[in-house]
């Protein structure tokens, strides 16, 4: 009985894992092709619930891309 539990939670936190992941490249891929300022910080704002199911790690990660991308357009201006 106890293992059904275990194995139940384990496949829950590999869909999490995964669904997180899927998200995180999709958001990376929007932060890519954007290219208004407004944009950009709109993927990253609290008011974005894709961007807070992320981990911290990838949170972080993505604010760095983010602040990467706006350095690049404010050289293109």
């Amino acid at each position: 009985m106890e293992t059904k539990n275990l194995d139940v939670r384990l496949d829950a936190c590999i869909i999490l894992q995964k669904e997180s992941e899927q998200t995180f490249r999709a958001l990376c891929s929007k932060v890519k092709t954007c290219k208004k300022k407004e944009e950009l910080e709109k993927l990253i704002a609290p008011s974005n619930p894709k961007f807070l199911e992320l981990p911290k790690k990838k949170q972080l990660k993505l604010q760095e891309l983010i602040q990467q991308r706006l350095s690049l357009l404010k050289k293109k201006e």
